[in-house]
């Protein structure tokens, strides 16, 4: 299994009443997704990778430092504990400790984007590949 993040941030300008998650082509998001595989993280977007001798998800973790920073050339400020807080409640569907995280209704990697809500935003996908089969998807948006 294959396992893909995409962390983003929504224009605080856009027009648009979809976002399309995973769109590289739209003026309205600025994004970077990554590849994880066997305890390495590796960006589609530029050179980055990091090969973690521990598990990469988990609280302020030394691969999701380096992720954090990484985003950050992308004008994303998001704490590893943050990308955690976001991994963490895709995966267990909880929000106790989401830190404004909220799980957002999406369909094919696209979210409503009524009255413009998420402008200004970040958001984090997360899915999984088997047999290059998408067999979950979820998206969370970080509100303000």
């Amino acid at each position: 299994m294959k396992e893909f993040i995409t962390i983003g941030k929504i224009s605080e300008n856009c027009k648009s009443l979809i976002i399309y998650c995973g769109d590289y082509t739209s003026d309205d998001t600025t994004e970077c997704t990554f590849t994880i595989i066997n305890n390495k993280i590796s960006s589609f977007d530029n050179d980055f990778s990091y090969q973690s001798e521990e598990q990469i998800f988990k609280p302020n973790s030394k691969a999701l430092i380096e992720l954090s920073n990484n985003i950050k050339s992308c004008g994303m400020e998001l704490s590893a504990n943050s990308i955690y807080n976001a991994y963490n409640l895709l995966i267990h569907k909880k929000d106790s400790f989401a830190q404004r995280w909220i799980i957002v209704d999406s369909e094919g990697g696209a979210i409503q984007n009524e009255e413009l809500k998420y402008n200004g935003m970040c958001y984090f996908r997360r899915i999984v590949e088997k047999n290059e089969d998408i067999i979950e998807e979820s998206i969370c948006v970080k509100m303000l």
